[in-house]
């Protein structure tokens, strides 16, 4: 991905789109292939830990603390993530992290 994203040439020819993109798109073309989906949920996966890597303090949405309507971007990715993790792999990581998006939702509520 790295090559990638440095070659500007290549990177246009992908309209830009970030690995995660990629997979999705790769994922709603080959949907029955376990290979694709796996890699898309471990995606996914990392996506969420990085986000939740500055807890307790909040939730990150790139490099900055997630906004209400990140908050529920995030919340439709990790039902998502839910619905890839068919073995139940990553259950207890995915329910503990949505409670951590609730909970960080609930605070710029109150805000």
């Amino acid at each position: 991905m790295q090559n990638l994203y440095q070659s500007k040439m290549l990177w246009e020819q992908v309209d830009g789109k970030t690995e995660l993109q990629l997979l999705e798109l790769l994922y709603s073309l080959c949907p029955e292939s376990d290979e694709t989906r796996m890699d898309l949920l471990q995606r996914k996966i990392n996506w969420f830990r990085f986000s939740e890597h500055e807890w307790p303090a909040g939730i990150l949405y790139g490099m900055h603390g997630a906004s209400d309507e990140q908050c529920n971007k995030i919340l439709k990715e990790v039902a998502q993530a839910h619905r890839l993790d068919k073995e139940g792999h990553y259950l207890q990581y995915l329910n503990q992290f949505e409670e951590k998006v609730r909970e960080y939702l609930k605070r710029l509520s109150e805000k």
